[in-house]
C-alpha cells in the first residue's frame, strides 16, 4: 500500500502531461486552421513542420500555391467559415520529437450548402508545448519516411478515415 501511495503522484503527473500535451496540439492545430481561413499565410506557414519547405524559394512557392487555391475558392463564392481539429492518433516520441496525426475539419460554405472537408496532419514537437505541422492527406506513410525519418514506426496513416 506504501508503494502504491508512493507512484500515484508519477502517473498522475505522467497523465497530466499527455493531457496536456493533447491540449496544445489542437489548440495550435485549431490556429493554423484559422490563420489559412482568414488568408493570413505568413502565420500559417510559420506554424509548418521544419521539413515541409527547406529555404525561402520553396515557402514562397507554397504561399502562392496556397493563395491560388484561396483565390480559387472565393472564385466559387465558397468562404471557410469554420476550422476543427482533433487528435486522430496517440501521441508518440520517437528520436527525440513526440507526434501524432490531426484531423482537421474545415467547413466551407458557398451560395447554396455548407460542407466539410478534411485534411490530415502530422504534428510534430521537441518538447511537446509548441507544435508544428505537415499536410500529409494526400501522402503515403513510405513518403512521410522519406522526408522525417523520425516517425514513429507506431504512428499509422493507412488508417486516416477511421
Amino acid at each position: 500500500m506504501r508503494y502504491l501511495i508512493f507512484l500515484l503522484p508519477v502517473f498522475l503527473v505522467g497523465c497530466l502531461g499527455e493531457n496536456q500535451m493533447k491540449n496544445a496540439v489542437i489548440s495550435q492545430s485549431d490556429e493554423l486552421g484559422i490563420a489559412l481561413k482568414n488568408g493570413q499565410l505568413e502565420t500559417y506557414l510559420d506554424k509548418m513542420a521544419h521539413f515541409v519547405f527547406v529555404n525561402d524559394n520553396e515557402r514562397n512557392q507554397l504561399k502562392e500555391k496556397l493563395q491560388d487555391q484561396l483565390d480559387y475558392l472565393s472564385s466559387r463564392r465558397n468562404k471557410i467559415i469554420k476550422v476543427q481539429s482533433a487528435i486522430h492518433s496517440d501521441i508518440y516520441e520517437n528520436k527525440g520529437y513526440y507526434q501524432c496525426m490531426v484531423k482537421q475539419v474545415a467547413s466551407i460554405k458557398n451560395d447554396f450548402t455548407i460542407y466539410g472537408s478534411n485534411t490530415y496532419l502530422l504534428a510534430v514537437s521537441k518538447d511537446g508545448e509548441t507544435w508544428k505541422f505537415a499536410d500529409v492527406t494526400n501522402f503515403s506513410e513510405q513518403i512521410i519516411k522519406q522526408i522525417f525519418p523520425e516517425l514513429s514506426d507506431d504512428l499509422k496513416f493507412n488508417n486516416k478515415d477511421k
